[in-house]
């Protein structure tokens, strides 16, 4: 061995230990390890694209007409602006009827809006039917 060699060369068994931790790390890879951060869900939200600010917000499920808490609660001053978004909880996936409350006191709803888990809903304008104006 010449003198510039001393030092380099790889015992057999650090190799086998380098050749092994190697293989551990792909397999872990390929068993799809999770990541250290896991993600958190995101949560369901709605998109206001009325043209006026919600005041209250009551969904039912797809036509039993009877309506759940007011979502407007979840925001921080209990009213959803146009093009603002809302988050919705307690809500599972499916077809719902919105009722929905605007400022002006008017009360319109919107019929089988989908709701998917974790997704964005919109309601725009042109859905809103058997609208009440304020007495």
């Amino acid at each position: 061995m010449c003198p510039h060699e001393i030092g380099t060369m790889r015992s057999p068994h650090s190799m086998q230990t380098h050749t092994s931790l190697i293989g551990f790390m792909l397999l872990l890879v390929v068993l799809g390890f999770p990541p250290l951060h896991a993600q958190k869900p995101r949560k369901t939200r709605f998109w206001n694209l009325t043209g006026e600010t919600i005041v209250k917000f009551e969904l039912s499920v797809g036509g039993n007409g009877g309506y759940g808490p007011d979502q407007c609660k979840n925001d921080a001053d209990w009213a959803v602006d146009d093009d603002e978004r809302l988050v919705i909880d307690d809500v599972t996936p499916g077809a719902y009827d919105a009722r929905v409350t605007f400022r002006s006191g008017r009360v319109c709803l919107a019929q089988e809006i989908n709701i998917e888990d974790g997704k964005i809903f919109t309601i725009e304008a042109r859905q809103l039917a058997n609208c009440t104006e304020p007495q």
